[in-house]
């Protein structure tokens, strides 16, 4: 059985076969595509049929509970920059939505993403020539408030908070950034509202005053959403049960936020690694030569 030999088919066909060595696939399984075809016509339906839709189909995303032991495990492993990097890598835009809480009529999930909350000011010079340590956290964002001093000092955002009625499927996306206290004893778990958020329907970024916006936490404040509040004092009260759903209740968070809520700008910085290591031990030398390729300038 022969194929045609002109150079237009020639050239299709090589094309497919690096999208097939690309993609994988042992170099033998050209033979195979080649012994079921004999026009150009039939060898690139056979190969879009068999080989390429399988070869382009997106990864499987990782499981909610998975995602949600790797966040936690990182909680002993705040001074190991190779960890969260991995940790990183292995969950942004990576992981379904992770359930956070409920109440009868709605859930409110985690959507891991980086840049879930946006620097309130450009961050400083990013590295240091002189010894290859960088001055500023690549993960970790500094936060400061007027007047509270319950609100967590640094941070590390793992994804951005949206919800949905019980009965549907479709995700809302609010302004609220989902971040874990670094230097807390039991790493609480926190929203922050984003102020500075990006808009892809403006192209830009669109600056939001929760005190302006409509509340939605209407058991925490009736009137307006708010800067700060504290989902959980503990990382590993965040917990999934056995139907897949958080068994933090929606009235347990708004217990919990109304004793810590936060009114005011939160302002957004960066991690200077002097001040974190401070107050986190370990966590005041950031050496990429142990945790990743190393920024540019």
């Amino acid at each position: 059985m022969t194929t045609p030999n002109n150079a237009n088919f020639q050239a299709t066909k090589d094309a497919i076969a690096e999208s097939i060595r690309k993609d994988g696939f042992p170099t033998d399984i050209l033979a195979l595509v080649r012994s079921k075809t004999s026009s150009s016509e039939a060898y690139l339906a056979w190969t879009q049929e068999n080989l390429l839709q399988k070869a382009k189909s997106p990864p499987a995303k990782l499981p909610a509970a998975d995602a949600l032991a790797k966040i936690q495990s990182i909680a002993t492993s705040l001074t190991d920059l190779k960890a969260i990097t991995t940790l990183s890598d292995a969950i942004n835009n990576k992981a379904t939505p992770i359930p956070l809480f409920q109440s009868p009529t709605q859930k409110y999930v985690v959507v891991i993403t980086a840049g879930a909350l946006s620097l309130s000011t450009p961050p400083p010079l990013v590295h240091s020539e002189a010894d290859n340590r960088t001055k500023i956290h690549p993960y970790f964002y500094s936060l400061a408030h007027a007047s509270s001093t319950s609100m967590p000092k640094f941070v590390y955002p793992i994804g951005q908070l949206f919800y949905k009625l019980s009965s549907e499927t479709e995700l809302t996306e609010t302004n609220y950034a989902v971040v874990v206290d670094v230097a807390g004893q039991d790493h609480g778990l926190w929203l922050v509202w984003n102020r500075r958020a990006f808009s892809f329907e403006a192209d830009d970024v669109v600056v939001t005053d929760p005190a302006k916006e409509k509340a939605l936490f209407v058991g925490v404040d009736a009137d307006k959403s708010l800067d700060a509040v504290q989902i959980t004092s503990k990382t590993v009260n965040w917990k999934l049960g056995s139907d897949g759903a958080s068994v933090v209740s929606l009235a347990d968070f708004e217990g919990n936020a109304r004793r810590t809520k936060v009114e005011g700008e939160v302002v957004a910085g960066a991690a200077k690694v002097e001040e974190l290591g401070r107050v986190l031990p370990g966590a005041g030398v950031i050496d990429w030569g142990s945790g990743g390729p190393r920024p540019a300038a």
